[in-house]
């Protein structure tokens, strides 16, 4: 908590110390501030423009692919319940002969549900003495008859075209320590592009009203250079928030130090894997179902999300689940997890989210953040519009900075 105090006065003294430097050299910071926005915005151009595209169409990836193959996502069967977990993962076992490790289930509901994913685990052994050959594979399963399906999200048209988009977004097809460099690189650039528009939108004099409300309107019959100008200033400025939630959260995936700072200046939220408790030679692991249900009344009375069980694979090793809440309309969605011990049941630790710090919320909410879907659809609509903003505004600045070229060249010639 004592990092997250000092961050935040270091902030509010940079902050206090450009406004100083602004008022007593405001000439002098304008032209700064434009060129840094000018050469800045040219250098990642193009690398941004794709980043932020992609980024618009990965923003209801999830949304698009159940919608659009909904058969392949969602199984129906009126009448009947769910099976137990336990004589699914049996059955599963059972059919590929392998020892299930990991349980994804989404959206539970009456009559209507998501197949349950299933990761199992093969060792096989080709001789004594060499280390076995393991192999892991992802299943589909019917969770009303425990049926594997064929399919995978991946190996679908609209599946693989995603997996593209998103190579593009994070690596752009490069390799991948290089390609997360760029990509990180300009995201990097575009938080101080971004900051530097900010501050060239607000007006010379905070007292002009007039100011004021240029900043905030486009002015379709002024022509289409001011049309073209008010684009590119006034929807920045609307959509200069999310933009920057989005830059400051996507970094984390791309810079280590910057990861580790973050978790530095916040909160630690380290996955910690604890140990079960000694156990007594006749002791046997107890079924999976029982930490499902265990899970349910813990978590109780929330209704729905996204969960991860990972089995243990040692004797010595916790059963941890991990749940995604997938909230309502403007209800902070968040993470829990849980570790329970496989002989007795106890829980060895509860990642409550209700209960952590704000700004052990916010690294938790980090992932959330950028995909915009802490508050649910409401900020991935919001999101959506901003990544498209962000879109269009290295072609409108390249416009303006030609426009403003082109009429250098005609001055500079008219003076010849």
């Amino acid at each position: 908590m004592l990092n997250f105090i000092l961050f935040c006065v270091a902030v509010l003294a940079v902050t206090v110390f450009c406004f100083w430097f602004r008022a007593r050299n405001h000439r002098l910071w304008r032209k700064i501030l434009y060129k840094t926005h000018l050469w800045l915005g040219i250098i990642s151009g193009i690398v941004l423009f794709v980043v932020c595209l992609t980024g618009t169409v990965l923003v209801f990836e999830g949304d698009i692919i159940s919608f659009l193959e909904r058969d392949k996502h969602f199984v129906s069967h009126p009448g009947k319940s769910v099976l137990n977990l336990d004589d699914l993962v049996a059955k599963v076992e059972q059919d590929t002969n392998s020892k299930v490790i990991l349980v994804d289930i989404d959206d539970r509901r009456i009559d209507t549900t998501k197949y349950y994913s299933m990761v199992t685990k093969t060792e096989n052994y080709k001789n004594a003495e060499t280390k076995p050959e393991i192999q892991i594979q992802r299943h589909s399963v019917d969770p009303y008859t425990g049926e594997i399906v064929i399919f995978e999200n991946s190996f679908s048209p609209l599946g693989e075209f995603f997996y593209v988009v998103r190579r593009l977004h994070q690596r752009l097809f490069l390799p991948s320590p290089i390609g997360e460099l760029v990509v990180g690189s300009a995201t990097l650039i575009f938080v101080i592009i971004t900051l530097s528009g900010f501050c060239l939108w607000l007006p010379a004099n905070f007292r002009n009203i007039k100011a004021w409300k240029n900043g905030c309107l486009i002015r379709f019959r002024k022509g289409k250079y001011s049309l073209i100008f008010d684009l590119h200033k006034t929807l920045g400025f609307y959509a200069l928030i999310p933009i920057l939630l989005m830059a400051l959260t996507g970094l984390t995936w791309s810079f280590q130090w910057y990861e580790n700072g973050v978790h530095m200046v916040f909160a630690p939220y380290p996955y910690t894997p604890l140990k079960s408790l000694p156990k007594n030679p006749d002791a046997k692991q107890l079924p999976i179902g029982f930490f499902d249900k265990k899970a349910d009344e813990l978590l109780a009375p929330r209704k729905g999300g996204y969960r991860k069980i990972f089995f243990p694979e040692k004797e010595d090793d916790g059963v941890m689940i991990m749940e995604w809440r997938r909230e309502g309309l403007l209800q902070l969605g968040g993470l829990d997890r849980i570790q329970f011990d496989q002989y007795t049941g106890e829980v060895l630790q509860f990642d409550n989210f209700d209960k952590f710090s704000i700004s052990k919320k916010i690294v938790v909410l980090f992932p959330l953040i950028h995909y915009g879907s802490f508050l649910g659809l409401s900020t991935r609509i919001i999101f959506f519009i901003a990544c498209l903003i962000a879109t269009t505004l290295p072609i409108t600045g390249v416009v303006i900075w030609w426009r403003k070229l082109r009429n250098l060249r005609k001055a500079k010639n008219k003076t010849e």
